[in-house]
């Protein structure tokens, strides 16, 4: 039994845009809620991670308050020194100054003939009013550790100090 299309009447245009504006309007409404739902639970979880980073911070700045205990840190690559990756990056063999002896020879001759007196050195002047470090060690690892800037402030304050000296703007 074959069925002739041809003969069957279309579906009144109001009709398919109504259906079609639901559709739209509830997946619209089905992303929106999704989407807010996934943003309070990603909301949530970043409070959390950075609460147990400023907890994190705050015992590891207590256990290396006590003395006879060494903790090793481990690096990861984006906290490498940058003498390291300098050491890193100087480990690439160079020629040696055998190879074009014409111009090294060259290149004494010119020094030479062109040589400059070596340019003074001054002494750094002293500061006038020394800033103690010490204080400020452990603010600097809190920070080091990752503890948002906003905290780091508020506990130099609160121990009265100065965190322009961190860096950090003053509140």
């Amino acid at each position: 039994m074959s069925l002739d299309k041809t003969k069957i009447k279309p579906i009144p245009i109001q009709k398919t845009l109504s259906l079609i504006n639901n559709f739209v309007i509830s997946s619209t409404s089905f992303f929106n809620t999704f989407t807010e739902n996934v943003e309070t639970k990603i909301s949530k979880i970043s409070n959390k991670i950075t609460e147990l980073e400023i907890l994190l911070a705050v015992l590891e700045a207590k256990l290396n308050s006590v003395p006879g205990i060494d903790i090793p840190v481990e690096q990861t690559p984006q906290q490498q020194p940058a003498s390291q990756k300098a050491e890193q990056k100087s480990e690439i063999p160079l020629p040696q100054q055998d190879i074009l002896p014409e111009l090294n020879t060259s290149q004494q001759e010119y020094n030479e003939s062109y040589s400059m007196p070596p340019p003074s050195v001054e002494e750094p002047q002293p500061v006038a009013d020394p800033i103690d470090r010490s204080k400020y060690v452990e603010f600097e690892k809190f920070l080091k550790v990752g503890v948002p800037t906003f905290v780091v402030r508020a506990k130099v304050i609160a121990a009265g100090l100065d965190p322009t000296v961190l860096g950090l703007e003053p509140a």
